[in-house]
């Protein structure tokens, strides 16, 4: 795991950030944290009912009446822009309190499930939807793979959201 680091470089990485205007901003400013923590919650509401959605279709589960292609080209912008919020307020709120976010164990246990997370939702956007011989696009929902990495992903975002409401009381 990434607990095994030099303890020291996350130290001066956390003692650097925290001398940042920025950083100073961001903890004096008494709604700047509260402010954070509402948009990473509301984008992570965002990219879990995208992705729950497109998990249990690619599994087999008829969640919609859309076929799985269609239906990853309708809630993929939805994940990929719950995630780019996720990163956004997200590293904003270890700018922000650094000390005790880059020391925290499951903090880095649940940037190492995000980026398995986001390497899953690539590949399952890569394989969602393939051209056959003649171009037209179907999807190959009978797949192993595509239902193995919809398992996969579907765990991965809920360990990642338990991760997150964890690094409070670790």
């Amino acid at each position: 795991m990434i607990v095994a680091a030099n303890i020291a470089d996350f130290q001066g990485l956390a003692d650097w950030l925290s001398a940042t205007s920025l950083s100073v901003v961001l903890q004096t400013v008494t709604w700047a944290i509260p402010s954070l923590q509402s948009v990473h919650i509301l984008a992570l509401g965002a990219l879990m009912g995208a992705a729950w959605l497109l998990g249990l279709r690619l599994v087999g589960m008829k969640v919609s009446a859309l076929a799985p292609g269609p239906l990853a080209s309708r809630l993929l912008p939805w994940i990929w822009t719950g995630l780019a919020l996720l990163a956004l307020s997200g590293g904003l709120l270890i700018v922000a309190e650094p000390g005790e976010l880059l020391s925290n164990s499951v903090m880095q246990l649940k940037l190492l499930m995000l980026l398995v997370a986001i390497g899953a939702t690539v590949a399952i956007a890569r394989l969602v939807s393939v051209p056959d011989a003649a171009g037209a696009r179907h999807t190959p929902q009978a797949r192993p793979a595509v239902r193995a990495l919809a398992v996969l992903s579907l765990a991965l975002w809920v360990a990642i959201a338990f991760a997150g409401r964890l690094i409070a009381y670790v």
